[in-house]
């Protein structure tokens, strides 16, 4: 067969005179029998491919090897568009991890689980009422988030509304302070 060892250097993205070694390392292993360029490199394959009628398939073991393979392609379908078992669980019962498993609690998924929805437009009104009221004297973050019973991510969203519409702001000792007309 006529190669072109910068072709296939292109093709391996590699230096080609890496793939001049390579192809003489082959040869050196008896792989192959490789002739460096003269007018066109060669290489000839010590073994010639088997004859398609003397080919013979376990026609059982190849539809069992296409069954695991389909199985496999499932799996991993299944896996990529879960959205309601850990991933983590997934992946142990594919390798078939007989222990018994608990979800980790640090997947997408199991975060979803206990990811709280944002705030309705009429509880942030109402978690602001209360927030500029307790705000009257500058405030730490985390007491406004004890008196108004809330989440970390709820406090961070009611901040947020609070600041876009310029109803508080933060003193350099990062505490809440309301918003001077």
């Amino acid at each position: 067969v006529s190669i072109s060892e910068k072709v296939l250097a292109g093709v391996l993205k590699q230096p080609e005179a890496a793939v001049v070694a390579g192809l003489k390392q082959l040869a050196q292993q008896g792989m192959v029998e490789y002739a460096p360029k003269k007018e066109t490199p060669q290489l000839f394959f010590l073994y010639h491919r088997v004859p398609e009628n003397e080919l013979v398939l376990d026609q059982k073991l190849y539809n069992e090897r296409q069954k695991q393979y389909t199985w496999r392609v499932a799996q991993m379908a299944q896996y990529a568009t879960n959205a309601s078992a850990c991933r983590s669980v997934v992946l142990r019962r594919y390798f078939a991890d007989t222990s018994e498993i608990q979800p980790c609690g640090i997947c997408d998924v199991c975060l979803s689980k206990h990811k709280i929805p944002p705030l309705t437009t009429q509880q942030l009104e109402e978690m602001a009422t209360r927030a500029l009221a307790l705000a009257a004297q500058p405030v730490v973050p985390a007491q406004l988030q004890r008196h108004l019973a809330c989440s970390a991510a709820q406090l961070d969203q009611l901040l947020q509304y609070l600041l876009d519409e310029e109803k508080i702001t933060y003193s350099h000792a990062g505490k809440v302070v309301l918003q001077k007309k």
